[in-house]
């Protein structure tokens, strides 16, 4: 019991000395920030999701009709999110922001 305490020890100073680099606390902040991003760029797909799951088609003219009017009115919005996520992602990597 006391060496797996030793051994927890020993493992939590080593991942707080790795932490306390400033490289590698940038690497991390850049990497929660190209998830938010993403997690913000698919907010249409979601919307997509969503609404496929509560109208539950059942029929392949029900299928036309959902897939259709969602890639109307949701494609167009996430294509722009698309670009926009690469953008800042590439923005993010490369230390522009």
């Amino acid at each position: 019991m006391r060496f797996k305490e030793l051994k927890s020890l020993v493992l939590n100073s080593r991942i707080k000395k790795i932490l306390s680099h400033p490289s590698c606390q940038l690497a991390l902040f850049k990497t929660i920030a190209i998830i938010i991003v993403l997690i913000i760029a698919l907010v249409p797909t979601w919307i997509f999701i969503v609404v496929w799951w509560l109208a539950a088609p059942v029929g392949f003219w029900q299928v036309l009709a959902l897939v259709s009017i969602c890639l109307i009115v949701c494609g167009v919005f996430q294509i722009v999110l698309g670009v926009f996520a690469f953008i800042i992602s590439l923005g993010i990597i490369l230390n522009e922001f």
